[in-house]
Parts: C-alpha cells; structure tokens; sequence
C-alpha cells in the first residue's frame, strides 16, 4: 500500500508531519524534542540491553541517585537560609550562645546530608562507569570545611569566608560532582522505552515515530509514546511505561486510540498490570499488552512482539 510521508525529519523536532497511507489514512504527527536525537551517548544507551533486569535497575537507581542529590541540594539551601536569619537576629550575649548552638547543630545536620550528596555522587559515576557512557554533567558546588554548609552552587568565585560560621573558604572547597541535566534526567526516568522499543520495528524496516503528538479524528492531539507503520499500511500505536500503572492510565490509552483511527493498539509496561480486571477490560477491548518486560532478555522479547501482532 502506498504511504507518503511528507517533511520527515527526525533531526527536526519542530516540524510537523503528514503521513498518508493509501487514499483515506490521515496521520498528523508534531514531534517533540528528544535527548534520543542530539545526544550521542543517549542512543549509545538505547542501544544496549535494558530489560536486562540488572541494566534496567541500574538505570532506574541512578534516577533515583540524582533526585536524591536535588532534595539535599535544595534542603541545605533552605537550612542556610533559616540560620542565616536567626544568626542576623542575634544581639546579646545570650543571643551569642544561641547563635552558637544552633551553628553547632547545623554542623551536624549538614555533614549527614553532605556525606549522602556525596556518597550519591560517587555512585552515580560507578553507574555511568557499568554503562560505559556519557551521561553525567559536572556541576561546581563549594561546601565549608568546617560545618559543611552549601557556599555556593554553580558558580567559579570562592567566597572569602562561610556566612554561617565565619570558618575561611579555601580553593579546596571548590569540589565538582555529578549530577544529571534535567532533560537527561526525565528521559532516563522513564521516556527512553519508547525509543527502546523502537529498535523492534525498525529491524522490520517499519516507519517508527516516538514520543509525538498525533490529531485524532476529534481535532485534538494526542500524546503518543509509539507510532509505527509497515509497508502494507499497518498501524500500531504503542504506550510505554517504566513507573507503577493504574488503571487510569489504562482507560486513558484505550480513549486515545479510540480517536485515532485504523489503529492496533498495544500498551507496554516495565511492571505488571494493576489488577486482573484491567486484563480482562484490555483482552474485550482489543488492547494488546506486554508487562513484566524488564524480566525478559531483548531477543526474547523482541520476538514476543512480532508472534502477537497480527501482521
């Protein structure tokens, strides 16, 4: 069946696309920007094993590793704020001792959580270092020697002396550690699956769109993790989750598809479906799913695929 494809260009995320399939097959896509497409060591990633069990969990514990990294980032900034304004309250000679004790236990409070930012650091790289990857930005941060307040994040100058308890900054409290961009963070967190699984049909030598926005017959776009299209015309939109699923998400999916038309269906989960109920309502309805992926190899699943689609 003929399909015209107009204005393809993966590298261009701004662009809108039209694809046609026959005379009476309509598809509106509009991509949107992925790590997947200007980052090198992105696809390197996508191009491994992740359902290996071990490679999914190490992606997922890095994840995790930098939003760890965030919230203690963001709590010593509040800590040092809050200290900061009881210090400049302090006026007498009682009101010194106070200012000391509270800078005392600050200085307990902040080697805990600096000795975790730093332990999470270090094993964000060991992780990189199992991938063999790029994937992990160096940021400055400045902490004090002496009761480990967080000086300064991002910056090159070395402040002359710790506004919390006055100890001199050296060039030594200049540390780089690691951290995961924003972007890379949510990709990793749970977007890369698409692109992952991508690598299925495009084996086949289908067209393959990944996390796109397709008009459905209603008008309204759609957000869709997996559009892709084989030579005789046949179109399967995919959904690919990495996290817990509801059974929201599952009705949510089922309403999308039901706007786009001339379709198949399938819903791909890292985890197990919630409940038996919403197998039974995925089997009447026509949803194909695949869970508990990351408990397969990729060849296994891979031709898991291709045995259940009907094509």
């Amino acid at each position: 069946m003929a399909m015209t494809i107009e204005r393809l260009d993966n590298d261009d995320q701004e662009r809108d696309i039209r694809v046609v399939i026959g005379k009476n097959v309509l598809f509106k896509l509009q991509l949107k920007p992925s790590p997947f497409h200007n980052n090198s060591e992105v696809r390197k990633l996508i191009g491994k094993d992740l359902v290996k069990r071990e490679n999914f969990e190490k992606l997922k514990e890095l994840v995790k590793l930098n939003k760890k990294i965030k919230e203690i980032i963001s709590l010593l900034k509040n800590r040092k704020d809050q200290i900061k304004n009881i210090i400049a309250g302090s006026k007498g000679q009682r009101d010194d001792e106070f200012r000391e004790f509270i800078v005392q236990m600050e200085k307990k409070g902040n080697l805990n959580n600096w000795e975790q930012f730093v332990m999470a650091s270090n094993q964000m790289g060991e992780i990189e270092k199992f991938f063999d990857l790029t994937l992990i930005s160096k940021k400055y941060f400045c902490f004090c020697n002496s009761c480990h307040s967080l000086i300064e994040e991002g910056g090159i100058e070395v402040p002359t002396d710790c506004v919390i308890c006055k100890n001199k900054i050296t060039r030594n409290s200049n540390v780089y550690y690691n951290f995961l961009t924003d972007e890379i963070e949510k990709y990793l967190d749970g977007d890369w699956l698409s692109d992952y699984i991508a690598k299925a049909f495009i084996g086949k030598e289908w067209k393959v769109w990944t996390n796109s926005y397709v008009m459905g017959n209603s008008g309204i776009p759609h957000e869709v993790d997996l559009l892709a299209i084989n030579r005789k015309g046949f179109t399967l939109v995919g959904e690919c989750k990495t996290g817990t699923i509801s059974r929201k998400d599952v009705f949510t999916f089922s309403t999308k598809c039901s706007d786009i038309s001339n379709t198949y269906a399938c819903f791909f989960t890292a985890e197990k479906l919630p409940e038996p109920t919403t197998r039974e309502f995925m089997d009447k309805t026509g949803l194909k799913y695949f869970e508990n992926i990351h408990t397969k190899t990729e060849e296994n699943f891979f031709l898991e695929i291709f045995e259940d689609i009907p094509v």
